[in-house]
């Protein structure tokens, strides 16, 4: 039974330990907001969605709007709208970053912009500001006519 509890005190800290989103890199370079800067720029380069890694606590700002998908792995509408975002992401790509959050790696993210249901989509625009946008799974058309009301403010 001492085995037992030792392996899950163990397996516990190493979790805690890995979710504290620090690692050698974002430490070098202050509070990481360099490199999340960096990728977001390089998102409307390459390609049309970030997918954050896990433990990541911060979205950088961009000097376009920030569009980010709040979502789950086990999350069935999540799942089924994540195709129609990462369409309408490329068919906008330069206009706004989309950014992908799964809440269950990334639990600082969601709880900074106070999530309680998923997918919720959270808009953030360049100066800073961030407003709720829809929740639930949404139509390809309905998700474009979002996103185009964004882009054109």
């Amino acid at each position: 039974m001492k085995i037992f509890r030792y392996i899950v005190a163990s397996a516990a800290f190493v979790a805690l330990a890995s979710c504290s989103g620090n690692t050698a890199g974002t430490a070098a370079e202050g509070n990481g907001e360099a490199a999340a800067v960096e990728e977001a720029a390089a998102v409307t380069a390459e390609e049309a969605v970030v997918e954050l890694a896990a433990g990541t606590t911060e979205i950088a700002a961009a000097d376009v709007p920030t569009i980010i998908d709040f979502n789950a792995v086990w999350c069935g509408p999540c799942q089924r709208f994540k195709p129609v975002f990462h369409k309408v992401a490329e068919e906008f790509k330069g206009k706004a970053v989309f950014v992908s959050v799964n809440t269950d790696s990334c639990p600082d993210i969601a709880q900074k912009y106070q999530i309680q249901s998923i997918p919720q989509i959270v808009t953030v625009m360049p100066d800073g500001t961030a407003t709720a946008g829809p929740t639930g799974y949404q139509e390809e058309a309905d998700f474009k006519a979002y996103v185009e009301s964004v882009v054109n403010k």
